[in-house]
């Protein structure tokens, strides 16, 4: 095919249309503000994300942890590691070719508390300068993806 018979756009143009672009972006800006929030607790977001997932289906098998979170097993086992050296976090052994059984300790359901009260704020935060009505349109668009 002739180069000069395609059109072609602009990578600049890509960038401002391409909704992938845009969705990755905006989420590392939020996930930075959700960071520097939960840093009072020792916590980074994914580390309350996973925290979230286990409280809310516990007690959870890794494979459903991994649906939830739309997360790789390789990723979902280093950060299951990480909370559990912590203390966050215990796990069962499933019998045979069975998965892990997760839950929260004590010490994590006190942690995840503290850490709710953290996101309350920057969520709060956050939807204060979308915009009320915007927030609640984005979890509406995001939800459809």
């Amino acid at each position: 095919m002739n180069s000069n018979n395609m059109h072609t756009i602009s990578s600049m143009a890509v960038l401002q249309v391409c909704l992938g672009h845009q969705v990755r972006r905006t989420a590392r800006s939020f996930t930075r503000e959700y960071d520097k929030s939960l840093q009072a607790c020792g916590l980074n977001y994914c580390q309350f994300n996973l925290l979230l997932v286990i409280a809310s289906l516990e007690p959870v098998p890794t494979p459903k942890i991994s649906a939830k979170m739309a997360m790789d097993r390789t990723t979902l086992s280093r950060s299951i590691k990480s909370l559990k050296f912590k203390g966050y976090i215990d796990s069962q052994n499933g019998a045979g070719r069975r998965p892990d059984i997760i839950s929260l300790t004590i010490n994590g359901h006190t942690i995840l508390a503290k850490a709710k009260a953290l996101w309350q704020v920057t969520q709060g935060d956050l939807a204060n300068r979308i915009g009320r009505d915007q927030a609640g349109q984005l979890l509406d668009i995001l939800g459809k993806i």
